[in-house]
């Protein structure tokens, strides 16, 4: 059909078929357009998966600031909570060799228990499930796993029967068989034991933490700075209000032993029944609607 007698619409259904290849110059030329072509679509891609990441591991590394802060406030808090704890030991087991001599046990008030904190492991456990954590730097990604291991180490320490066994010296005096005495002198050795591993703890995860430069808001620097300048301090035994919600009675140990009970079988907690008939006056009302904040 020639030119002239073609319509309209057979012009419209023509293709225009690629031209023939007419030497290997042409070819390789074609080929290296391609090549090209698709290397630039994934360097494109790398490169937006690259910056997706690159964002993803910097508000992980202010999440896990934020998380390591209070970690480092409760571990400079058990630091000076684990020396004020030696020193309440060597009192006790002055007055178990006293009582040894005597056969009595004489009056002892509450000796108080030494912050037993659960540190916090939430973000990082989060960071490592969605797997952000492999993108961050090998050096850095090693060195916080091992402050976190050893932060679930230091959180599987506690041995609170320790102390609730000391307790039993608590009292306004009574005689003391050789058999309590040797199991009070056990439960002296575990005591001792516990803080000195909670404060050797603390002091690496200090160490430790202090080579990473993580990106602490003035917050959380102000926190820090706070507890560390109260532990320095000789006579230190409250935790201020500013860090109050944060570390609640972290160096209640460091007080002097308490006022003597009226009969014994009194816990280190006694603060925790007059704590809890405040907190259930002022319990909140969950279910009253009208008290509820508007969506």
């Amino acid at each position: 059909m020639t030119d002239a007698a073609q319509t309209p619409e057979d012009k419209k259904m023509e293709f225009h078929k690629p031209k023939p290849v007419h030497s290997w110059r042409e070819l390789l030329t074609e080929i290296g357009v391609i090549v090209i072509g698709v290397a630039i679509a994934l360097a494109a891609e790398q490169g937006v998966e690259w910056l997706h990441w690159r964002a993803q591991v910097q508000e992980s590394r202010q999440a896990i600031a934020a998380e390591m802060a209070q970690n480092i406030g409760s571990a400079i808090v058990a630091w000076r909570s684990g020396l004020c704890a030696e020193n309440r030991l060597d009192e006790i087991a002055a007055i178990l060799d006293k009582a040894q001599e005597t056969g009595s046990l004489p009056p002892v008030g509450d000796i108080g228990v030494p912050s037993t904190r659960v540190w916090r492991t939430g973000t990082w456990e989060s960071m490592v499930a969605s797997q952000v954590v492999t993108h961050f730097p090998r050096e850095e990604l090693t060195l916080l796993a091992d402050i976190y291991a050893l932060i679930h180490l230091v959180n599987d320490a506690p041995d609170p029967n320790a102390w609730t066994d000391l307790d039993d010296i608590s009292g306004p005096g009574r005689r003391l068989d050789p058999a309590s005495l040797a199991d009070l002198r056990r439960s002296l050795g575990r005591a001792r034991t516990l803080a000195r591993r909670r404060a050797f703890g603390a002091s690496l995860i200090i160490e430790r933490t202090k080579t990473l430069h993580l990106p602490f808001n003035a917050q959380d620097l102000k926190l820090i700075a706070l507890l560390r300048r109260l532990a320095l301090e000789s006579n230190a035994t409250t935790v201020p209000k500013e860090a109050e919600g944060v570390l609640r009675g972290g160096f209640s140990i460091c007080r002097p032993i308490g006022t003597v009970p009226p009969h014994y079988g009194q816990s280190s907690y006694n603060l925790a029944p007059p704590l809890t008939d405040e907190r259930l006056k002022s319990l909140p009302p969950f279910g009253d609607t009208a008290s509820s904040p508007a969506p």
